[in-house]
């Protein structure tokens, strides 16, 4: 398909539904988090290789991340990983938040491949790329290349070890400007 170039917000209004696990259920309105647009126009920015998103608790930092990652499918594809701090708070994220905002999303949907090989709760393959959902440990972040890196709660004790190496990822794609890396943390 073709790129569509409005801004994430905005596509996000056409194209994402937001499932009854979040606070504010349906179709997403940045009128109700615009102090959200910022990030999304520095994720959206081909210029900038980093953002960082330090926030208060409850303001939206993983929901630009289940937004931003369907926008990244269908409108710059490549591999994406989506690191949480933990196994278990990742499984809960994909089952209860990402998997769902991705099969009511139309143009993901239709690219999204049936449950089984392809497609599991922690990773899916589109074909050229794939989005893998791991949690911050030392084997996760090892031996695939990553042009999308999103880093979730990196506050938390265990990001301190893995953190050089999830960031590794991104080098191949970093050495030819086409990397992205978003971090999330609470401030404090």
């Amino acid at each position: 398909a073709k790129r569509d170039n409005s801004p994430i917000y905005e596509w996000a209004r056409k194209n994402i539904t937001l499932p009854s696990s979040y606070a504010i259920s349906g179709a997403f309105n940045a009128k109700t988090t615009p102090w959200l647009i910022p990030i999304f126009d520095a994720l959206q920015d081909r210029a900038i290789r980093q953002v960082h998103m330090r926030k208060g608790i409850q303001v939206g930092g993983t929901l630009v991340s289940d937004i931003f990652i369907p926008w990244i499918i269908v409108n710059d594809p490549g591999p994406i990983a989506l690191t949480m701090h933990t196994d278990d708070m990742m499984e809960r994220h994909a089952k209860m938040r990402l998997n769902p905002v991705l099969e009511a999303c139309p143009p993901v949907a239709a690219l999204l491949p049936r449950p089984g090989p392809f497609r599991t709760i922690s990773e899916i393959h589109f074909g050229g790329f794939s989005l893998i959902m791991n949690s911050a440990n030392l084997s996760d972040q090892q031996s695939q290349s990553i042009r999308w890196k999103i880093n979730d709660e990196i506050w938390h004790p265990r990001w301190q070890s893995v953190y050089a190496d999830a960031i590794g990822r991104v080098s191949a794609y970093e050495a030819v400007g086409t990397s992205k890396v978003f971090n999330v943390s609470q401030a404090g």
